[in-house]
């Protein structure tokens, strides 16, 4: 089992090679990675608000007389928010992963945050995440607490893909299930103790977030390389370093993780 605090330590120790480079990876992953496309209604003046643009500082009120107009109109919003995040947001999350990864070796450089959009592993990014985020919504349509559970057993998926961008989808998945598997419950409680420095933010008018952000993300890097080790060590998968580590599954698919 993963000790908190020594996670922690080494995360601490990593980001201080070159802080304002982390922090500025996290800002820049949450700009960039949330969607520029958004659509509101007010149904008290039935009034529709199209946000494009960072953040919500640009908006125009369109205020349509027509309805289904305005609700094609906002479907294409929708659609484009959609895609934004399917082919845009979820990439620029695996590079930030990859940052941190790097990063915990040696100083890691700023363009490591767009890597995952190099020909030849871009697509299968894309795949394997919205197939991640697809079978969350269904997951959480049935209920939450599966959705929840879920979320956590997929917890790793990013940084599997950051190690192993061509990796086929059903090791992916198969992988962090593995990972996963019986810490579930400890990985919710290491997030959960971050919500000091969250609380810490209001006081401080959001500036204690410019560190939480990096300090969580190398967390989350050395919780993988833990919980990787610990499947090296019980036998599931081998390294196998060529340009680039990959890990080989050695050990038939136990039924009861699926």
């Amino acid at each position: 089992m993963f000790v908190r605090s020594e996670l922690k330590a080494m995360a601490k120790n990593n980001i201080r090679k070159n802080l304002f480079i982390c922090m500025g990876i996290c800002i820049a992953t949450s700009i960039l990675a949330g969607s520029i496309f958004g659509v509101n209604l007010n149904l008290d003046t039935n009034t529709y608000y199209f946000r494009v643009g960072l953040g919500t500082v640009n908006q125009i009120s369109l205020d349509f007389i027509y309805l289904p107009i305005s609700m094609a109109v906002a479907s294409l919003i929708s659609l484009l928010s959609l895609a934004y995040s399917i082919f845009i947001s979820n990439p620029l999350q695996i590079g930030q992963a990859c940052f941190f990864m790097e990063n915990k070796e040696a100083p890691s450089k700023f363009e490591t945050l767009f890597k995952m959009f190099q020909k030849g592993i871009y697509m299968n990014v894309v795949k394997i995440m919205l197939l991640r985020d697809i079978k969350l919504v269904l997951w959480t349509l049935l209920l939450i607490i599966p959705g929840i559970y879920k979320s956590y057993q997929y917890y790793m998926i990013p940084y599997i893909l950051a190690e192993n961008p061509g990796m086929d989808s059903a090791d992916v998945f198969e992988m962090t299930k593995i990972m996963t598997k019986d810490v579930k419950l400890d990985i919710f409680i290491l997030n959960l103790s971050f919500i000091g420095w969250y609380l810490l933010s209001i006081v401080t008018c959001g500036l204690s977030i410019l560190y939480v952000m990096p300090y969580t993300a190398a967390t989350d890097v050395e919780l993988y390389y833990f919980l990787r080790q610990r499947a090296v060590d019980q036998g599931y998968f081998a390294i196998v370093e060529n340009d680039d580590i990959e890990v080989e599954h050695v050990e038939p698919t136990i039924e009861d993780l699926h």
